[in-house]
This record gives C-alpha cells, sequence and structure tokens, in this order.
C-alpha cells in the first residue's frame, strides 16, 4: 500500500501541464482554435506516459482574422487617404482664404470640402486602423463618438450634393429669380446640416439625443448670422 502510494505521490509530482494553442483554418466559417493540454509523466507501471486531450475548441470568425484582404484594404485606404487630404485640403484652404468674395457656388463647395475632409481624416483613418487591429479596442464612448461623424461625414456629403443639383435646377428653371437665389442656397445648406446630424444620432444612441439637438441649435444660429 505504502508503495503505492509512493508512486501515485511522485506521478503527481512528476506531472507538468504543457498547453498549446494550434490554429487551423476552417473553410468558409472561420479560424479554429484548439487547445490541447499534454500531461507527462509516469503511469501504473511505472512507465513513461505521455496523454493529450483537447481542452476547448473555439471558432473564430473571418472578421476577427488579420488576412490578405486586410493587407490590400489598409494600402487601398491608405492611398485613399493620402489623395482625398492633399486634394481637399487644397480646396478647403483656398477657398477659406478667398471667404470675403461672396459666391453662391464657392459657399456650396466649401461646404463639400468641410464633408469631404470629415470622411478623410475621421472614415478613412478609422478603417485603417480597424484593418490593422482586426478589433475594436478604444473603448464605447469613443465607439460612439466616431461612428457619429463617420455617418455624418457621408450624409454630409451626399446632401450637399443634392443642394448643389437643386441650386443648379433652380438656376435653370427660374433664372430670373436671383434675388433669392442667395437666401435659398443658405436655407438649403442649413437644412443639409440638420438633416445630417440627425440622421447621425442613433449612432450615440438615445442618451445624447438633448446634447445633439442643442448642437444643432447653436449651429443653425451661426449659419443664420
Amino acid at each position: 500500500m505504502n508503495s503505492d502510494r509512493d508512486l501515485e505521490t511522485s506521478t503527481r509530482s512528476n506531472q507538468s501541464a504543457i498547453y498549446e494553442d494550434l490554429f487551423a483554418t476552417a473553410p468558409n466559417d472561420g479560424v479554429l482554435l484548439v487547445k490541447f493540454g499534454c500531461q507527462n509523466g509516469f503511469g501504473d507501471l511505472g512507465r513513461n506516459d505521455t496523454s493529450c486531450k483537447n481542452q476547448t475548441s473555439e471558432m473564430l470568425p473571418m472578421d476577427l482574422v488579420f488576412t490578405d484582404e486586410n493587407m490590400v484594404s489598409i494600402v487601398a485606404y491608405t492611398c485613399m487617404f493620402i489623395v482625398a487630404a492633399c486634394g481637399n485640403l487644397t480646396v478647403f484652404i483656398t477657398l477659406f482664404r478667398n471667404r470675403n468674395i461672396k459666391s453662391r457656388v464657392n459657399q456650396f463647395i466649401f461646404h463639400l470640402s468641410i464633408a469631404d475632409l470629415v470622411v478623410t481624416f475621421i472614415m478613412l483613418p478609422l478603417e485603417i486602423i480597424w484593418n490593422i487591429t482586426v478589433a475594436w479596442k478604444a473603448g464605447d464612448p469613443a465607439c460612439r463618438v466616431l461612428m457619429f461623424f463617420r455617418i455624418l461625414g457621408l450624409y454630409l456629403s451626399s446632401f450637399i450634393l443634392v443642394t448643389i443639383s437643386l441650386d443648379r435646377y433652380f438656376a435653370i428653371v427660374h433664372p430670373l429669380s436671383l434675388n433669392d437665389a442667395d437666401k435659398r442656397g443658405r436655407i438649403m445648406l442649413i437644412l443639409a446640416w440638420c438633416f445630417s446630424i440627425v440622421a447621425s444620432i442613433p449612432q450615440v444612441g438615445q442618451s445624447q439625443n438633448t446634447f445633439n439637438i442643442a448642437i444643432i441649435i447653436t449651429f443653425i444660429r451661426t449659419i443664420a448670422r
């Protein structure tokens, strides 16, 4: 009996757990993470015995794995960022320096460049970092704020393009109504900003609605001046 107990005690003391993570690509589903536990020690007959058994298995979706597609996206978004930053900054700086020139077309293009800059410096870097990390690591508040501006740039760019189209329509169909053109263009720009902000509010959450409404009112007053 004492010898059996001594053998069992020596077996437990000599056992060591070695864990190794093995990644095997699962077709069309994701990456299969399999963890094996190997125990080395002595068997009942005093022989060297090694036994491995499957401890855990977990299926990781392809969206959480860095692949060649992510690398292609990083390169493409980086090239787009460089081109968009150079082009939009040039337009924005040029129109800002000539802001004293009262031109309705310049005003539309100026606001369009602002919308494009939001897309350039928020959406594109966000996509690049997201493809690098393959996960969101900035926390919930940053997610809400960045998602708000990410959608805001897209909505604002689209609504301002609609505004420019409507302005061209009125200029062709009603060419003699030049006195109301500036006022109409200012109203359409205000509506474009308001619709964009309202459409982006769901990205922030219901708790932020009051804050966003206050931003809308302040911005409307600023443009109205």
